[in-house]
This record gives structure tokens, C-alpha cells and sequence, in this order.
């Protein structure tokens, strides 16, 4: 994670300034490969049985990891989507935040119907 952090800030600047002449897909690897990394760390908790403790403990663990793999997916999209726009593959900038505005919508909807409920 720490070497794709770094990787980026060497190499970015240098793709601004126009200094290198790498694909941005390839630019972004390193954010790919912590990624992947991150997810396949998520998975392996989730699916990790827990040995010794409470069972409430080895469930909040999966809910956990549940939540990080979701992230890291979330986040791998976004990533996709920006890759494709750096690229000029897809114009508008839209598509980009469709995921943001996705999880507002949902996160809004479950906000409302919560007060509501809570309220009645």
C-alpha cells in the first residue's frame, strides 16, 4: 500500500508536467495492485473461520471485512471509471461520479425511511 502511495506521487507529477509519455492505465497500476491487495485481504477475513473468542466478535470481524470488500470494490470502479476518462475513452465527467451519486441516493433513501420509522 505504502509503495503504491509513493509510486504515485513520483510518477504523477511527471505525467502532469508532461514529462513521461505513460498511459494513465498504466500510471494507475499501483493503485490497482493495493486494491486487489486490500480485497483479496477482505475476502480472506471474511471467509476465515475464528478460532477461539466470541462468536460475536468472529461475526463483527466478517461484517468488517464484508464492509472493506465492498469499499475496495466501490473504489475499484471509481478507479476504472477514472482510468477511462484520463484515456478520453469516455467524455463525460457524469459517468465518473454515477457511483458517488448512487451512494448518496441509497444512503439518503435509508436515512429517510430510518427517521421515519424512528418518528412514527
Amino acid at each position: 500500500w505504502l509503495l503504491a502511495r509513493v509510486s504515485l506521487v513520483v510518477v504523477l507529477p511527471l505525467k502532469l508536467d508532461r514529462a513521461t509519455d505513460l498511459r494513465w492505465s498504466l500510471l494507475l497500476l499501483p493503485a490497482w495492485c493495493a486494491l486487489l491487495i486490500e480485497a483479496a485481504g477482505a475476502a480472506l477475513v471474511m471467509r476465515a473461520r475464528s478460532s477461539g473468542g466470541s462468536a460475536e466478535r468472529g461475526v463483527l470481524l466478517r461484517q468488517e471485512s464484508a464492509l472493506r470488500l465492498l469499499a475496495s470494490l466501490g473504489a475499484g470502479v471509481c478507479l476504472a471509471l477514472l482510468s477511462l476518462k484520463l484515456e478520453e475513452i469516455i467524455a463525460s465527467w457524469l459517468w465518473l461520479f454515477s457511483p458517488l451519486f448512487a451512494a448518496l441516493a441509497l444512503y439518503f433513501c435509508c436515512c429517510g425511511c430510518l427517521c421515519c420509522a424512528i418518528c412514527a
